[in-house]
């Protein structure tokens, strides 16, 4: 059930990612801009936590890493 959660939840930052870059060619202002690259360093951040708890719990039930 945790695993399914992970995935999801990945998938959802990664389209809140892709949202991010959108808003950061399209944004109508700078300020907008600059708002959008904080938010996609903030989801980067999260993908890669997210990302090491995912192959973190997979190393740990083929326990070959």
């Amino acid at each position: 059930m945790i695993t399914i959660a992970l995935y999801l939840t990945i998938g959802m930052v990664t389209l809140a990612a892709v949202l991010n870059v959108y808003r950061l060619i399209k944004g109508p202002d700078a300020p907008d801009r600059v708002l959008a690259l904080d938010t996609l360093y903030i989801n980067a951040i999260a993908l890669i936590i997210l990302l090491g708890i995912t192959l973190a719990r997979a190393c740990t039930w083929s326990r070959r890493c």
